[in-house]
């Protein structure tokens, strides 16, 4: 439970000392890359391939996804 409540502190933290949307993207993908550095072996391996993506692939593959609807 506190290790959950961590990423939403930062993100709050974030938004209301008037850091933009990807400072906050940032701040909770490096915050998700710690927790995988906690596992061991394959568990670590496969937390890193769900990581989530930069923000400049998070921002192209929401265009991509806007573009599709279209």
């Amino acid at each position: 439970m506190k290790t959950r409540a961590i990423p939403t502190i930062v993100l709050l933290f974030s938004l209301s000392a008037g850091c933009g949307t990807r400072s906050a993207y940032e701040s909770l993908r490096y915050r998700q890359d710690i927790e995988c550095q906690k596992l061991y072996g394959t568990e670590k391996d496969d937390c890193m391939r769900r990581s989530a993506p930069s923000y400049d692939e998070y921002q192209r593959r929401t265009r991509e996804h806007q573009d599709d609807k279209r």
